[in-house]
């Protein structure tokens, strides 16, 4: 009996320490490799050793990244979502916009897209408009990334996601 009332006891306080202790924000990073061009051998698409995407074609490339959305971080409750590259031309814009496709239908939604503007050069972070990814719970999330061609060579290099 006394056996019985000091487990009971234990569990009683592991179950309320584990019950009122706070949860840890969920994060993912991925790199640029995990994505593919949205036209098979896209002229200009090239995979780097170092897991960047480069576009050394004539013109932009779209590519397509899975956006990780597991049960311990649904992609609709993400909090923050960015995406990192490099933009090296004028002549045109870097855009990524977050989308989801349909489960049941042949059909997506994407957010406002994102756009480093013409005039821009350089590294980038970029937060892309999340609310298709929080309207669709039950459908699977993507970027869609248009990487500018120019005389120097704009690249993703990957994305970086938390939520609660």
């Amino acid at each position: 009996m006394k056996n019985r009332s000091a487990f009971t006891v234990a569990a009683v306080v592991a179950a309320a320490i584990c019950w009122s202790y706070p949860g840890r924000a969920g994060v993912f990073r991925q790199g640029a490799s995990i994505c593919n061009s949205e036209i098979a051998q896209s002229a200009g698409f090239r995979m780097n050793e170092d897991g960047r995407i480069t576009n050394d074609g004539g013109s932009a490339i779209h590519v397509i990244c899975p956006i990780l959305s597991t049960t311990g971080m649904l992609h609709d409750q993400l909090t923050v979502l960015n995406v990192h590259g490099s933009d090296r031309t004028t002549s045109q814009q870097f855009g990524v916009k977050a989308c989801t496709h349909r489960w049941d239908t042949a059909g997506l939604s994407c957010g406002t897209e994102w756009t480093s503007g013409i005039s821009f050069t350089g590294d980038f972070v970029a937060t892309p408009d999340r609310s298709s990814l929080q309207s669709h719970p039950a459908d699977f999330p993507f970027l869609h990334v248009i990487i500018p061609t120019g005389s120097l060579v704009s690249s993703l290099r990957g994305f970086f996601g938390s939520a609660p």
